[in-house]
């Protein structure tokens, strides 16, 4: 059984260098994932990796030329530079602590967050990938730039990942938006398509928090977790880009166009 933990601490960054080869970091680290359903960790990623990811998120945009507010989705496969990022010695150390399995990467996508660009409601990624077990997945979101509450940072509701899947309010902009990218993807086959065309229903009792990180930070969430981004308000372009992992044994749906790899 976990241990639990102050709510107080909801609010905690734990950093990488305090956790590697360190038995009883990592048990507080997992501890806390269990928890709360979320965790960050700081300066997973050094300068010069960032510099270089940075570079390469660039060349895809360039290349792929997404409109704005799609995010170019499974580019682990069109791109072997980020299969290299997704393999990272670091990463995959908590990423594997956190599974308690050894996790394999079944999905990527860069969020390319220009001026005045809204952020993704509200919603849990179990949603749309019916995981089982539940705790088989975990999403990466690496912050290579700052992010802020300014410019969208991710938002996470501690502790809702203990909840199923949650009803969702159908909304018709929404739907109207999932339609535009999905006829994209048909014939472009570069953007995602799992825009969120509705509200969840989120429970009263719990907390917003905005997980305001630092370039090299990634967050790691779970599957049922409630979570989401506002608007970028400020004049800075930031980019982000999120891993999927599943866990040996698990299960997902295989997506429309994402085309995910269903167990490993």
């Amino acid at each position: 059984m976990t241990p639990s933990i102050s709510k107080s601490m909801r609010y905690t960054h734990f950093k990488y260098d305090e956790i590697a080869g360190n038995p009883s970091g990592k048990k507080r680290m997992l501890d806390y994932y269990k928890q709360f359903g979320y965790v960050t960790i700081e300066n997973v990623f050094d300068r010069e990796t960032l510099n270089r990811l940075s570079d390469i998120l660039i060349k895809i945009r360039n290349e792929e030329k997404p409109v704005t507010g799609d995010h170019p989705t499974q580019v682990h496969r069109r791109h072997p530079e980020i299969i290299k990022v997704s393999e990272n010695e670091r990463l995959m150390d908590c990423v594997n602590i956190l599974l308690e399995k050894k996790g394999t990467l079944i999905g990527s996508m860069v969020l390319y967050r220009d001026p005045g660009t809204r952020g993704s409601n509200c919603h849990q990624d179990n949603y749309y990938l019916h995981t089982a077990p539940p705790e088989g997945q975990i999403n990466v979101w690496i912050a290579v730039d700052r992010t802020t509450r300014e410019n969208g940072c991710l938002y996470v509701y501690p502790e809702s990942h203990a909840e199923k899947i949650l009803p969702v309010k159908f909304q018709w902009a929404h739907l109207l938006g999932f339609l535009r990218q999905f006829a994209q993807a048909l014939t472009r086959q570069k953007v995602a398509v799992g825009l969120h065309f509705g509200e969840v229903t989120i429970p009263k009792k719990y907390e917003k928090i905005y997980d305001e990180v630092e370039a090299g930070s990634i967050i790691f969430t779970h599957g049922n977790i409630l979570h989401g981004s506002d608007e970028n308000r400020t004049s800075d372009f930031r980019k982000t880009l999120t891993f999927c992992y599943l866990a040996q044994g698990a299960r997902v749906r295989q997506g429309l166009t994402a085309g995910r790899q269903r167990k490993v």
